[in-house]
C-alpha cells in the first residue's frame, strides 16, 4: 500500500518498517506519496471521510480554476490519523477537517479568488480544510525555511501528546482527481 496502516498509537509512521538502510528513501518516510485515488483508498471509511474527501476534490478544483496546476499538497490533521478508534475530549470520534499545506507556482495573472484560497477561515467555511499557502519559484529565504520547518515540525507529531507521526504529499493532477472522484462516487457506505 502507498500509505502505511496506522501503527498502534492510531497514527502513520514516519518511516515505513524496512531494513534501516531503506529508511532514507522517500518512498519509506513522511510525507508519503500518494494520488488523489489513493486516499480515497485508504481513507473513504466513513460518510464523514467520504464528504470531506469530496469537499477536498472540490477545493482542489477551485485551486486549478484559478490558474494553480503545478505543486503538490500536504495532507494532515485528524483525518490521516485513526480517531475513530481513540477517545478525543470533547470532540466527536471522527476527523473534522483536513490540514492542507499546498505548495505552488503562482499563475501569471493572480485573480482575486486566490487570496480567498488560502484563508483557513474561508476554506473551512466552505470546505472542511485548513488551507495555507507556500509559493514554490521564489528564491529560498529564512521566512521561506521557518515556515517549511513549521509545517514539517508541526504535522511529525500528534498535537496532544506529542507522538510521532507520518502525513501525506499529493501532487495537483487534475486527472487523478478525476478518477478518485469517481471512485467516491462509487462508494456505498
Amino acid at each position: 500500500m502507498v500509505i502505511p496502516d496506522w501503527n498502534p498509537q492510531s497514527v502513520m509512521p514516519t518511516v515505513r518498517d524496512v531494513p534501516s538502510d531503506e529508511q532514507a528513501l522517500p518512498e519509506n518516510r513522511s510525507p508519503f506519496q500518494a494520488t488523489t485515488f489513493h486516499l480515497v483508498e485508504r481513507f473513504a471509511t466513513t460518510p464523514e471521510r467520504v464528504q470531506l474527501l469530496h469537499n477536498l476534490l472540490d477545493y482542489r478544483s477551485a485551486l486549478y480554476a484559478v490558474g494553480i496546476t503545478e505543486g503538490y499538497q500536504w495532507i494532515d490533521g485528524s483525518f490521516v490519523e485513526n480517531v475513530e478508534a481513540r477517545p478525543r475530549l470533547g470532540k466527536e470520534p471522527r476527523p473534522d477537517d483536513i490540514d492542507v499545506v499546498t505548495f505552488f507556482t503562482p499563475p501569471d495573472d493572480e485573480p482575486p479568488e486566490l487570496v480567498e484560497l488560502f484563508q483557513p477561515s474561508v476554506t473551512r467555511e466552505r470546505y472542511n480544510i485548513d488551507a495555507y499557502p507556500m509559493t514554490m519559484g521564489v528564491p529560498l529565504d529564512d521566512e521561506i525555511v521557518e515556515s517549511i520547518t513549521y509545517w514539517y515540525g508541526m504535522w511529525s507529531t500528534r498535537r496532544e501528546d506529542q507522538i510521532p507521526k507520518g502525513f501525506v504529499r499529493v501532487d495537483l493532477n487534475p486527472e487523478h482527481d478525476q478518477e478518485a472522484r469517481e471512485a467516491l462516487n462509487a462508494i456505498q457506505l
